[in-house]
């Protein structure tokens, strides 16, 4: 039987960081911290609570909303996350750079075992340069690509989380476990 790495009894930093991140659970999750959950209200309210009948407990604000779940999204190389050595160690190969490290890791190894049919060859693959620059903005100084001038104005309002990381670079497993199926279905 399948057993969720959440359900341990100790929950860390970085599982919660990314059960949260995996879809709308975050934001529902920011709402309720934020103190608009049904049971505050009726805590504060001193009414007992009668189970949901379907009809809104607030007047909604929002008229319409579009929500695009689409495949694929904009690079962190080119967004939030710069990476100066790209460009340091552009054209050479990861071997030939001082992170050659990266390729003896037991992670990539796994990867290497269960993708055998890889088409890139990661001893021979150049490292790219970064393609935009990036400018700090708002108080906070985040580096906020030249894709997103407008962002850049209000980065103060964001949380901008780059210590996640993660072993599993295949994008359709994550789609589908995004989209409530199970990891391995991809």
């Amino acid at each position: 039987m399948f057993k969720h790495p959440l359900s341990d009894s100790g929950l860390s930093r970085r599982p919660f960081l990314s059960a949260a991140g995996m879809g709308l659970a975050g934001v529902a999750f920011q709402a309720l911290r934020a103190g608009n959950s049904v049971a505050q209200e009726t805590q504060t309210s001193g009414t007992t609570w009668a189970p949901p009948d379907g009809r809104p407990h607030r007047f909604p604000r929002a008229k319409q909303v579009i929500w695009l779940m689409m495949r694929g999204g904009f690079s962190h190389l080119e967004s939030f996350d710069p990476k100066p050595q790209l460009d340091i160690h552009a054209g050479k190969t990861l071997g030939e750079s001082p992170h050659k490290y990266v390729l003896e890791s037991s992670f990539l190894r796994n990867v290497r075992e269960q993708v055998a049919d890889n088409i890139i060859d990661k001893t021979k693959a150049r490292i790219f340069p970064t393609q935009i620059g990036f400018q700090r903005g708002g108080r906070s100084g985040i580096e906020v690509s030249d894709w997103f001038p407008h962002v850049r104005e209000c980065v103060d309002d964001l949380a901008v989380i780059r210590s996640m990381w993660t072993t599993d670079n295949n994008h359709g497993a994550q789609w589908e476990f995004l989209s409530g199926r199970h990891l391995l279905d991809g």
